[in-house]
């Protein structure tokens, strides 16, 4: 079995690895073997091969993250050193990826690295918003109060996340719920009704031709439509991940009917807080236009903002350039130019994405009840054409002998 370990050399230097063995007791002689001072020591727990490549059971969650930044404020402000707090915060985390992370954080800042310049090297655990702002309280000489205002920040993105992602859990569940009961009547229970309707010989409906076309087709070649389906459903996420493709699925969804006045109003909530923050953290303009344009997740509005950070280059205003562009409301164009003329953008900013993710909200609560009746009609059709078709034949068989 393995051991994550965190011990000190005999030089005094903090070191963290894993380390194999039986059991705890000879993973410690062999590290004390080594001439090394245990600090801490504990079991990795094993996982599956065929999950050990899988982000989700060994990547980084976020709210982990939101944990650390404030759990690492907090220690900062009772004057925990850093290499103390960080030891500490490592022995409390349950995650085996993370806490390797913080192991190695404590490591690096122990060897004379700056905290942002270690957390530079794990890009998967800390984005480059992050870094930058961890960067700028640096050196403003409040790093305490950046990783306060990091915890805050990311606790918005995370509530806004859940928001949306809450809401499509239910209709996704009913569809495919329905989805699942119409493949088992197909498979399963029409053949049986098939045979019955054959044997009166009576002209069929449409309606019960199709359905009956529809579950030989499904019994048939159904393993084949789903393989093709998977395949298919594979190659169309590789190639929107990046590139042309990526481009045309961030212009799809910010123009979906209903849902994508949503998306709009996520991104331009994200830029508008992640601006004010960077800018309130200390950043310069330009270096605030290229992590907010790399931190928004939508190419349109990542070009947009690369754009505008260009016309401010050349001695123009954002506003300008977001008037160009319909995706963005004249709204935010009007605000953001009068915080442009009165110097104060930062508090405009920080007004903008307050009122949108207060829209992100209505938004999503209003679609979450106008999905239930649309679903309830859809399924009602669903359910009401399918026994038709099958229940009225049989019906008119029952009512002729």
């Amino acid at each position: 079995m393995k051991f994550l370990y965190i011990a000190r050399t005999q030089q005094g230097r903090l070191q963290s690895g894993e380390v194999e063995a039986g059991d705890q007791k000879e993973a410690l002689a062999v590290l004390q073997n080594n001439n090394l001072v245990v600090v801490d020591l504990q079991k990795i727990g094993r996982m599956p091969l065929i999950f050990k490549n899988l982000t989700i059971f060994g990547g980084v969650k976020k709210k982990d993250v939101v944990m650390f930044s404030r759990q690492l404020a907090t220690m900062f402000s009772a004057k925990v050193p850093i290499i103390q707090a960080l030891t500490a915060l490592a022995n409390q985390t349950k995650g085996p990826v993370f806490r390797e992370t913080i192991f190695r954080l404590a490591e690096d800042i122990e060897g004379g690295s700056m905290l942002s310049r270690a957390l530079e090297k794990f890009p998967k655990a800390f984005s480059d918003f992050y870094v930058n702002m961890v960067r700028s309280g640096e050196a403003a000489g409040n790093l305490e109060n950046s990783l306060n205002y990091l915890a805050d920040h990311l606790e918005k993105e995370q509530y806004l996340i859940r928001k949306v992602t809450s809401a499509m859990y239910y209709p996704i569940f009913i569809l495919v719920g329905f989805a699942g009961v119409v493949v088992v009547l197909l498979v399963m229970v029409i053949p049986q009704l098939t045979s019955i309707l054959e044997e009166t010989g009576q002209q069929l409906p449409w309606t019960t031709r199709f359905i009956i076309g529809l579950s030989v087709f499904v019994k048939n070649y159904g393993i084949f439509v789903a393989i093709f389906l998977a395949i298919s459903a594979g190659v169309l996420f590789k190639l929107t991940r990046k590139g042309h493709g990526r481009y045309i699925l961030d212009k799809f969804k910010i123009n979906i009917p209903l849902v994508g006045i949503l998306y709009r109003k996520i991104y331009l909530a994200r830029f508008s807080q992640n601006f004010a923050t960077l800018i309130k953290g200390g950043l310069t303009i330009m270096r605030s236009f290229k992590v907010v344009a790399d931190t928004m997740g939508n190419m349109i509005y990542r070009d947009i903002v690369l754009e505008a950070m260009e016309e401010v280059r050349v001695g123009g205003e954002i506003s300008s350039v977001f008037a160009l562009h319909p995706e963005v409301p004249s709204l935010v164009v009007q605000m953001l130019a009068t915080g442009e003329k009165t110097g104060q953008l930062e508090k405009i900013l920080q007004n903008v994405g307050t009122f949108y993710e207060k829209e992100v909200d209505a938004t999503v609560e209003g679609l979450s009840q106008l999905i239930e009746p649309i679903l309830i009609i859809f399924l009602g059709v669903g359910v009401a054409i399918l026994v038709a078709s099958i229940l009225i034949p049989i019906y008119n068989t029952v009512g002729n002998m």
